[in-house]
């Protein structure tokens, strides 16, 4: 009910555009925090997570960028206790990676931040099964990603004056990039820092558009969309390049209409909901984005150049 009311209250407000072949497209991919507030969608994530290709081919890759490049994220912070803001958490287990990852090196305040309370719960309850000796306390942010950068300037303290934002995942590949780099940077303090896992890209920017049609991708989205009120077979899922971008999107295949607070929405056959913005950048792309709005920026690859890590200072 949470997301049914966030979702149409949000296609209220933004209603449509129009093409010059009548069709409406409906967008919530604007505001990817949305999506967590759907029980259905956190459920299938997590499914997805678990899933062994996707083990293999992302998380794997990521897990091993984190283990091998975590000392450098410390450097120079050994003895300052921080907080570290996990952004978007899932599960705990990237977090998990990466305290140990520095082998009981600094002094946390772990700080898990989700729209989705069972995701935020989930990530702090098996940190602390693991009895890590570097975590002295642990906060829960049932909170936006969008709203990071009050979270940012609310943890500091005397006690924890520094920083660590943890943005793994390819979370930020939802996101409008300058917007939210500018809004994590303008909460930082100089020395704190920032580490994104994200998708790069290699070769012809549609070269990989048939991932984004793979079935454990889009079960991720149908039954967030039986949320608003569509039934089984009124809906065709779709991906496409477009607007320097990767659009995720459901076509409607039977008109529908569904009232809200005293408003009716009609979606016509044809019709389409836009669910998610994915962009992807090269590496030279990336790294000239990120100094605009840090100090200091070094990005490691993995060996097939797909995914980065990248370390940003303030």
């Amino acid at each position: 009910m949470r997301f049914r009311e966030a979702v149409l209250g949000e296609l209220v407000r933004n209603g449509y555009s129009q093409r010059k072949d009548g069709v409406k497209v409906w967008n919530i991919a604007s505001n990817p925090d949305l999506l967590y507030t759907s029980d259905s969608f956190v459920r299938n994530y997590l499914k997805l997570r678990a899933h062994p290709r996707y083990r293999k081919v992302v998380l794997s890759i990521e897990k091993a960028l984190i283990k091998e490049h975590a000392k450098k994220v410390l450097a120079g912070l050994e003895n300052e206790p921080c907080n570290l803001i996990d952004v978007g958490c899932a599960d705990g287990e990237k977090f998990s990676t990466f305290l140990n990852a520095l082998r009981h090196s600094g002094s946390f305040r772990c700080c898990a931040l989700n729209a989705s309370k069972r995701l935020v719960d989930l990530t702090i309850s098996n940190v602390k099964k693991k009895k890590l000796k570097n975590v002295t306390a642990y906060l829960k942010f049932y909170r936006t990603m969008n709203e990071v950068d009050c979270v940012i300037s609310e943890v500091r303290s005397t006690a924890y004056r520094r920083n660590i934002v943890l943005f793994f995942g390819s979370l930020l590949s939802l996101f409008e990039i300058h917007e939210m780099l500018f809004r994590i940077s303008s909460a930082m303090l100089p020395g704190d820092r920032l580490v994104v896992g994200i998708g790069i890209r290699k070769g012809k920017r549609l070269q990989n558009l048939r991932n984004y049609t793979q079935k454990e991708f889009r079960r991720q989205f149908e039954p967030a969309m039986k949320e608003i009120g569509f039934r089984a077979g009124e809906l065709e899922y779709g991906a496409r390049f477009a607007n320097a971008r990767v659009e995720i999107f459901f076509k409607v295949k039977k008109a529908r209409k569904v009232k809200f607070r005293g408003k009716t929405l009609a979606f016509n056959e044809g019709d389409e909901i836009v669910v998610a913005y994915i962009y992807k950048y090269f590496p030279n792309e990336l790294k000239r984005i990120f100094r605009m709005y840090f100090r200091k920026v070094e990005m490691f690859k993995d060996n097939l150049e797909e995914y980065a890590l990248v370390l940003s200072e303030k």
